[in-house]
């Protein structure tokens, strides 16, 4: 394979790889802090269920902020 060939490849490879990353999880806290939110208010929905949380292990919950934005627009009907 030439040079160019290998190129590309790794290219097409890792462009696809970034488009298909999950979306990252956030503590309670940042997500808060990044949805402009108060963190009781975030804390309490996720005790409730309204939105789900992720652990692993012993470690802190954690949430996707599409799960916020879905919950905000849910509540907003």
């Amino acid at each position: 394979m030439s040079a160019v060939r290998v190129a590309n490849d790794i290219q097409e490879r890792v462009s696809s790889h970034a488009k298909s990353a999950p979306e990252p999880l956030l503590t309670i806290r940042h997500a808060a802090e990044a949805m402009g939110l108060k963190y009781w208010l975030l804390l309490r929905a996720v005790n409730r269920g309204d939105i789900a949380c992720y652990q692993f292990g012993n470690q802190r919950r954690r949430v996707r902020l599409s799960d916020i934005e879905g919950a905000i627009q849910a509540n907003r009907r």
